[in-house]
Formats: C-alpha cells, structure tokens, sequence
C-alpha cells in the first residue's frame, strides 16, 4: 500500500499554513520491525471558521 509517510512536524506546519487549529497528533508504532515499517500518525484539527 503507498501511503504518505511525513513527520508529524511537517503534518502539523502545513496544516496550521492552511488555517487549521486545534492539532493533535497521536503516534501508533508500526507493528513490526521490518526494514520499510513505518508508525502510523492519527493527526485531528478543526477548520478556522
């Protein structure tokens, strides 16, 4: 599966650049220890009205 694989500061720069408040992000490792493995990165935030 490809997936985005950004460090949470980048997440949270360009969605704070895109007037979005309120981010949190929650780090779940990755299950495995294999050589391409990443953790997976729950990040919320809120739309500025």
């Amino acid at each position: 599966m490809r997936r985005w694989v950004l460090q949470e500061h980048v997440w949270t720069k360009v969605l704070d650049e895109s007037g979005f408040t309120g981010i949190g992000v929650d780090t779940l490792p990755s299950p495995t220890d294999a050589p391409r493995s990443a953790a997976t990165l729950l990040i919320r935030a809120v739309r500025r009205a």
